[in-house]
């Protein structure tokens, strides 16, 4: 058991990828999963989850550097007195550099939004306090649970939908940031490029909010959304789609040119 709290950014997979590879094969039960997770590390924060659930200016698409970014600025009108102060011990060009995916400079980033995301002017213990609804919850994406709660039953799943967007131009590719900034102002919203970034999948947290996006880009000069349609946008349907018609082609070619022959 590891007393330390665990702190990371969307951390599930790293999760399931430390307990199968340091401490044993991921066993075939969530139910078990869940209850040897907590044992091992009784303190976990995501703060991927703590982010989507903290009333903020910043979009909720927002990735990681982005948010240490915002916060890391002492101009910023998001800090506050009081905010936790970290002093860096042999990485100090993690301040004036960028080492995305490094894991250490990963992990500065995170235990420093993590203390930030809160901006109200308080202690450290404050801090700490201030976070604790949040402890042992690891963000879900893509799914009607929001969130796996490792010290009880998760919550109910919500009434939610799946849109797809694609650009009115044929020949136009979606930017990550801009379809981000185009969704920011809707709740708990998640969304995935496909189909070569000439498409993306929607995941909305509530029925209202699916509805909501759906009247507002009804008649969008640049956008078109629709409800998504399984056989009609998922990428990999479309292929399987495609090999099963190439087959059949082939099928018949062969079986045409056999007719001939004959």
């Amino acid at each position: 058991m590891i007393h330390a709290p665990i702190v990371g950014h969307n951390l599930l997979m790293d999760l399931m990828l430390f307990y199968q590879h340091f401490y044993q094969d991921l066993p075939g039960s969530y139910k078990i999963f869940k209850s040897k997770l907590h044992n091992l590390f009784p303190v976990i924060y995501d703060t991927r989850h703590i982010w989507l659930h903290v009333k903020s200016r910043l979009p909720q698409h927002a990735g990681l550097p982005l948010i240490y970014e915002v916060f890391q600025s002492p101009f910023d009108d998001l800090s506050t007195l009081y905010s936790p102060r970290i002093i860096l011990s042999n990485c100090e060009n993690y301040v004036t550099e960028k080492f995305l995916h490094d894991s250490g400079y990963d992990s500065y980033i995170t235990g420093w939004s993590k203390f930030s995301i809160y901006v109200k002017p308080q202690s450290f213990k404050q801090h700490l306090n201030a976070v604790s609804p949040f402890v042992n919850k690891l963000n879900l994406s893509y799914s009607k649970i929001r969130y796996i709660n490792l010290e009880g039953d998760d919550p109910v799943p919500s009434v939610s939908g799946f849109l797809y967007v694609s650009s009115r131009s044929s020949n136009r590719i979606l930017n990550h940031a801009e379809l981000g900034a185009m969704l920011e102002k809707y709740a708990l919203v998640e969304f995935q490029l496909v189909k070569q970034q000439r498409g993306a999948i929607v995941v909305t947290g509530t029925i209202g909010c699916y509805n909501d996006i759906l009247k507002d880009f009804e008649n969008d000069a640049d956008y078109v959304v629709q409800r998504y349609n399984s056989l009609k946008h998922s990428p990999y349907i479309n292929a399987a789609l495609w090999l099963t018609a190439f087959a059949s082609g082939c099928l018949i070619a062969v079986l045409i040119a056999k007719y001939h022959a004959h």
